[in-house]
C-alpha cells in the first residue's frame, strides 16, 4: 500500500516544469509619493511604477497620456483595521505600468488635509508627469 501510494505521488510530480503564477505581481520599481508632487521623472518602457499618497482623503484621477496605463483602478490600503478616511490610517495608490515612449501624468485631488480639515488650495491638487523611454 505504502509503495503504490508513493508511486502515485511521485507520478503526480514528475513531467513537466512549475510555471510561475501570474496572480503574483511583480514589485514596482520605483514608489512615488507627494514629495514628488510637481516632478517630471522618468521611467524605461516595461516598468512599472507605484504612486502613493499619504491619506485616504486623495482621489487620484485617470492618468493623462499614452505612455503609461493604470494596472488595475487606485486602492485604499488601511494600516489598521476599522480605520476610515476620516481617522487618516491609510494611503491610497495606483500602480501604472509605462507601456509606450511619451508624456503621461498622473494627477490626484483631495478637499480634506487630516480629519475633516479643509486642505489650503495649494495642497489640494497632485501632479507627476512621466516621461517614458
Amino acid at each position: 500500500m505504502i509503495v503504490l501510494l508513493t508511486a502515485v505521488v511521485l507520478a503526480g510530480c514528475g513531467g513537466s516544469a512549475a510555471k510561475p503564477r501570474s496572480a503574483h505581481r511583480p514589485a514596482p520599481a520605483q514608489t512615488f509619493t507627494y514629495a514628488d508632487n510637481g516632478r517630471t521623472v522618468t521611467l524605461g518602457v516595461g516598468r512599472r511604477a507605484l504612486v502613493k499618497l499619504d491619506t485616504l482623503d486623495w482621489y487620484i484621477d485617470a492618468v493623462s497620456g499614452s505612455a503609461l496605463r493604470a494596472v488595475g483602478p487606485q486602492r485604499s490600503v488601511h494600516i489598521l483595521k476599522g480605520c476610515g478616511a476620516p481617522q487618516g490610517c491609510g494611503y491610497m495608490e495606483l500602480t501604472v505600468d509605462a507601456v509606450a515612449p511619451g508624456r503621461s501624468v498622473v494627477r490626484a485631488q483631495r478637499g480634506l488635509c487630516g480629519e475633516l480639515f479643509i486642505c489650503p488650495r495649494k495642497l489640494r491638487k497632485f501632479a507627476l508627469t512621466v516621461v517614458v523611454h
